[in-house]
């Protein structure tokens, strides 16, 4: 599990599993991933469908937009169309939005920003196990 949490917020990501078939074949609805977030008392969890290249791909930009503390980035499910959008200002200040939407189609819209020594952990962790090996060609 990749996670980080804050006196107000908790962001829990869980790698489910990849259909190494369904991938090589060139079905992107090839990857399961959980994504759990409490913020200021609300909390969501949901369950999404994307591409291995795609979160592999995001594991790859997110520990660029750390590292340069500027950029933006995004993660979409394929079949509830959940949400993950991540910014990030030059004073190191990571502002996450989205929506995450649930099989039963209840819905939580977030805002919220972290600091960025809050999420070294999370983001090295990702970058190692998803986005270290990642290539623009698929």
């Amino acid at each position: 599990m990749y996670s980080f949490k804050t006196s107000d917020v908790k962001f829990e990501l869980l790698f489910g599993q990849c259909f190494e078939n369904d991938y090589k074949m060139g079905n992107q609805y090839n990857t399961v991933i959980y994504i759990n977030i409490v913020s200021h008392g609300y909390s969501g969890k949901s369950e999404w469908t994307i591409d291995f290249y795609e979160f592999q791909q995001f594991a790859y930009q997110f520990n660029k937009l750390y590292a340069d503390l500027k950029g933006e980035l995004q993660l979409e499910d394929k079949e509830y169309g959940s949400r993950l959008n991540v910014k990030c200002d030059n004073t190191g200040k990571f502002l996450f939005t989205g929506k995450l939407i649930s099989n039963t189609f209840q819905k939580l819209e977030f805002n919220f920003s972290v600091d960025q020594t809050f999420l070294n952990d999370f983001i090295k962790k990702l970058f190692n196990d998803y986005g270290k090996n990642f290539s623009l060609k698929k």
